[in-house]
């Protein structure tokens, strides 16, 4: 019986590059050590080939990138139109009550009540001629013609609330037997409200006393103005604790936007229905900064609410000294 020899022979070898000279040798694991190094090779090739697609993959994102940054600065301009557009349209709107709001506009002032109008005729057209278009990529929703508008006046001053259109009502009164214009803010669900402004001020409706427009009542839920709030978890309970369970001890401000020379104002300020709550006289001048310092009461704010959860602020603003 023949007995097989072990070494590999030369065209055994010659696939994977060896002359004559190795397979001589009689080395049993020059064939192993031969198809290691070519699945190797192969496992390169596989891992040049990946790299490419990688590569393209990359190129395709980077594309799409690009694309989406376009977008994003379409946004941004039609963002920037749409707020100049609706500036416009507030100082169109003003105009437009100082044209036609007569005697009518100013006890709507004094109350407090917001009223819906109907859009002006300029913005409607301008409106349906396309000048308002919807954000890239999105379609405006088309408004009946003539639709009534709410168009809100007023600046938006970053702490300001809605307030749910209750009103404040202004009438005469006397404080130390001197006249003066009392305006009386009632809250409803004080808490509630206070909750939603989550630290920042709750800002009455604007309101008119001796000839001056757009006067405000500020209440401020803690003695420290907040432009921010309570940010943390624990922050936000501890405050929604204060203003729901007490105690309450808040702050009260007067804004007045236009103040007539000589621009000072003596006023007094009141929590709750009780005058023992009223603090002042109080002096400001409001050419130097249009909202007032704050007024504190050392009070619960809770303890004057009345049964319905509801607070009343008020303001008893003495006839200016003539210029």
């Amino acid at each position: 019986m023949d007995h097989m020899d072990p070494s590999p022979k030369a065209e055994d070898l010659a696939p994977f590059g060896f002359d004559q000279g190795w397979a001589d040798d009689g080395s049993s694991g020059v064939v192993e050590v031969a198809y290691h190094a070519d699945v190797a090779a192969k496992h390169a090739a596989s891992t040049a080939t990946h790299a490419t697609l990688l590569a393209q993959w990359v190129q395709h994102l980077w594309g799409k990138h690009e694309e989406l940054q376009s977008k994003v600065k379409e946004l941004e301009d039609w963002k920037k139109r749409t707020l100049e557009d609706m500036r416009k349209l507030r100082e169109e709107h003003k105009q437009l009550r100082r044209r036609f709001g007569g005697a009518d506009d100013k006890e709507d002032f004094a109350t407090g009540v917001k009223k819906a109008v109907t859009a002006p005729v300029s913005s409607t057209a301008a409106a349906s001629d396309g000048a308002f278009n919807g954000p890239p990529g999105l379609t405006m929703l088309d408004m009946p013609a003539g639709e009534a508008m709410a168009i809100e006046d007023g600046e938006n001053d970053g702490e300001n609330r809605k307030t749910e259109n209750e009103g404040v009502s202004v009438k005469e009164c006397l404080v130390d037997g001197a006249g003066c214009e009392k305006a009386e803010w009632r809250i409803g669900s004080l808490s509630v409200k206070l909750r939603g402004c989550m630290g920042r001020a709750l800002v009455s409706p604007p309101f008119s006393a001796w000839g001056m427009e757009d006067l405000r009542l500020m209440i401020y839920p803690d003695q420290k103005e907040s432009a921010t709030g309570p940010r943390s978890r624990r922050q936000k309970d501890l405050y929604n604790k204060k203003v729901s369970d007490g105690p309450l001890d808040g702050c009260l401000k007067l804004k007045v936007p236009n103040c007539p020379a000589p621009h000072v104002l003596k006023y007094y300020l009141t929590v709750g229905s009780s005058e023992t709550n009223r603090k002042g006289p109080f002096e400001h001048n409001f050419s130097e900064c249009t909202v007032s310092d704050p007024a504190e009461f050392d009070i619960d704010w809770l303890s004057v609410v009345d049964a319905d959860g509801g607070l009343s602020v008020s303001v008893d603003i003495m006839k200016m000294a003539d210029p």
